[in-house]
């Protein structure tokens, strides 16, 4: 079964049919059977970029199994703020260093995102990450 990280950007535009990239975020959702997983730190970034009268629907998606959302324990915190330190120059947000975190944890590297960040971000082991809105 097919595993990926979902990052911000798609989520906002499924649920947002006036976001540029909403058809094609959509394409992907519409033919993917796996699971998609995300961090707590995505939905909250997420929440705040839809439009107010549009986050309802990311409750609902949400409690419909649109993602699996890990935790990110107290004891990987220090984990992130390594990914953070490492990419200050870009500069990284938190949901970013959370899929970094969950990518290691997991291992497997398949992304969907809009955001170009993961061409140049790596895990520890130097995996490099598979877009698949690219």
């Amino acid at each position: 079964m097919q595993r990926v990280i979902v990052d911000t950007g798609p989520i906002v535009a499924v649920l947002n049919r006036r976001d540029h990239a909403h058809g094609k975020a959509m394409a992907f959702f519409d033919d993917f059977t796996g699971v998609a997983f995300t961090t707590w730190a995505v939905v909250t970034e997420s929440w705040h970029l839809l439009p107010v009268h549009r986050r309802d629907r990311l409750l609902t998606w949400l409690k419909l199994g649109g993602v699996r959302i890990a935790h990110v324990a107290e004891d990987d915190l220090e984990r992130v703020h390594e990914l953070v330190r490492r990419y200050r120059d870009r500069p990284m947000a938190l949901a970013d260093a959370t899929l970094i975190w969950l990518a290691e944890r997991e291992r497997f590297t398949d992304i969907v995102t809009l955001d170009s960040g993961f061409d140049s971000y790596r895990t520890a082991s130097g995996a490099r990450f598979t877009n698949h809105l690219a």
